[in-house]
């Protein structure tokens, strides 16, 4: 197993197009020779609540519960699209190189075929 931490700054456009940067310290742990978890569509929408959120992006299911106060376009964006593949609204947003590279830190599996 191994970590790795450290300050990444997010940058991407907000509501209104206005730049905001976010300074974020991601922990990610890892572990070798597992295979990745997959869900189903049904118990993925069960998880589109404040308290319990997962999205779905190209193909990969995030557990984003603790990142939504964190995302600059704000946590109800997040809430609203709970438990849905997000895929082209979260290409077509623009989100830079840190942004996806948060998203690496939140993925818990993928979508069963």
């Amino acid at each position: 197993m191994y970590q790795v931490t450290g300050p990444v700054c997010l940058c991407m456009f907000g509501y209104f197009f206005r730049p905001t940067c976010l300074s974020l310290h991601i922990r990610q742990e890892a572990k070798e020779n597992t295979m990745p978890k997959s869900y189903d569509w049904a118990d993925i929408s069960n998880h589109s609540k404040p308290e319990d959120l997962f999205l779905v992006i190209e193909g990969k299911v995030y557990d984003v519960t603790r990142f939504q106060h964190e995302h600059p376009g704000g946590d109800e964006f997040l809430v609203d699209q709970g438990g849905q593949d997000v895929t082209e609204l979260f290409n077509d947003a623009g989100h830079s190189d840190e942004a996806r590279a948060i998203l690496k830190t939140l993925v818990i599996g993928e979508v069963k075929v």
